[in-house]
């Protein structure tokens, strides 16, 4: 009778990161998902705050109540979960279970992080293969930050979106406006923790990029 071949399934996400995979992404959504209820709720204290709403002060009273009482749970929660966030995403490296090889575990792929993160190559193939395909997928989601140049443009670019978060937190303090202060602190804050993320991790992508270069040359000498 005939047997199918046996194709190993590749690992999960869970398999190959833990709990901490989960933490990041909770940690992302629930700051995206708070900021964007305070900004709609101070948008919506804004609307029912105008003359022409409507005559109804139980509107404009209920959304400022709103407004006040997420922006001051934002002000305190906020900060905690987007540097988590950072500090998670750093850490993890995450990469899709997909693009590496399907016989793949946590303990392996640790090995390889810190071959790829140094640019050495080990003495075990597998695990010298694992972070060639580790470091290269890092490298090209990386593209053209990889070049001091064009890291500089980036940090300018979110340097200036982390300044309009400035106005806004310098307004909501001056007003007493819980909302607007945690809209600008965050605003300042997430972009300012973009420019930090892309700076901190640069110098790791290029001896990433260098050890891409080390394996395939060392491969082509032996293919020679």
């Amino acid at each position: 009778m005939h047997q199918p071949p046996n194709v190993r399934l590749p690992p999960s996400h869970g398999e190959l990161y833990g709990p901490r995979l989960v933490v990041t992404a909770f940690c992302w959504t629930a700051s995206g998902a708070l900021l964007v209820l305070t900004i709609g709720a101070r948008a919506a204290a804004a609307v029912t705050g105008t003359t022409w709403f409507g005559p109804d002060p139980a509107w404009s009273e209920a959304s400022g109540l709103l407004s006040d009482t997420l922006g001051t749970v934002a002000m305190g929660v906020l900060p905690v979960l987007i540097l988590l966030a950072l500090a998670f995403t750093v850490s993890l490296e995450a990469v899709h279970p997909r693009s590496l090889p399907p016989w793949t575990t946590r303990e392996q792929l640790r090995k390889a992080r810190v071959l790829a993160g140094n640019a050495v190559m080990g003495d075990d193939p597998r695990i010298n293969l694992l972070a060639r395909v580790h470091a290269g997928v890092h490298v090209r989601s990386a593209g053209w930050l990889l070049y001091r140049p064009a890291l500089a443009g980036h940090l300018v670019i979110f340097g200036v979106m982390s300044g309009s978060g400035v106005p806004l937190l310098v307004r909501g303090l001056s007003d007493e406006d819980p909302a607007l202060t945690a809209i600008g602190l965050n605003t300042a804050l997430l972009f300012a923790g973009f420019a930090v993320l892309a700076l901190a991790l640069a110098p790791r992508r290029r001896r990433m990029r260098e050890f891409c270069a080390l394996y395939d040359a060392a491969h082509q000498r032996v293919a020679r």
